[in-house]
Parts: C-alpha cells; sequence; structure tokens
C-alpha cells in the first residue's frame, strides 16, 4: 500500500510541474530590387550581431520566384538579416537588417536591396 501511495504522489508531482513554454513565431521576408520581387537572393539569419561579425548564421536559403524565403519556428527576440545576390560578375545588390520575431505571430520583412560598394 505504501508503494502505491509513493506512486501515485510521484506520478501527480510529475504532472503538477509546469513545462517551460518557449516564445515561438515566424519571419516572413521579402527580397526587392527596384521595386520588383528578386528571386535566387540568398537570405542568411543571425541571433546576434556578434554571431552576425563570426558568420556564426541559423538558416540561410534563396529566395523563391516571388522574392520571398520564410523562416519558422524561431524563438520571440531581435535577428540580423543579410541578403545579397550577384546580377553579374561586376554588380552585386545587397542589404542587411534586423527584424523582431514576437511570439505566437509573423513578422513580415521587406529588404530593400541596393547595389553593393
Amino acid at each position: 500500500m505504501k508503494k502505491i501511495i509513493v506512486f501515485l504522489l510521484m506520478v501527480l508531482g510529475l504532472a503538477s510541474c509546469k513545462k517551460e513554454v518557449i516564445p515561438i513565431g515566424n519571419l516572413n521576408v521579402t527580397a526587392r530590387y527596384l521595386s520588383m520581387a528578386e528571386e535566387n537572393v540568398e537570405v542568411v539569419l543571425y541571433e546576434t550581431w556578434d554571431k552576425l561579425m563570426r558568420y556564426e548564421f541559423i538558416d540561410m536559403g534563396l529566395t523563391d520566384e516571388e522574392g520571398r524565403i520564410d523562416f519558422v519556428g524561431l524563438e520571440a527576440g531581435w535577428y540580423y538579416l543579410e541578403a545579397e545576390k550577384e546580377k553579374s560578375s561586376m554588380f552585386v545588390i545587397y542589404k542587411l537588417d534586423s527584424a523582431l520575431v514576437e511570439d505566437g505571430k509573423t513578422t513580415n520583412k521587406i529588404l530593400i536591396l541596393l547595389p553593393d560598394e
């Protein structure tokens, strides 16, 4: 009988433990150049400025034909985005920006790419 009571207390104790809930959101990025959607832009996502400086990225990918790329399931917080595309052997378009991802929301970010100097 004692074993059953101890077991029930353990089960109740585990059931009452609160699990840590991590705030999660999504980030939808659109790359544009000269007011047009730009496909095949490499977009790199960083967690902090320091990690950007060390090129320690979380995720990366290419925009689709509508100039979009989605990053889903991100912890809430600020992120840095670096976007780049080589338009020709002597011409690169580029943008560095940041975005705030909020819990339970989707953040839409438009990156206006400019010629890299």
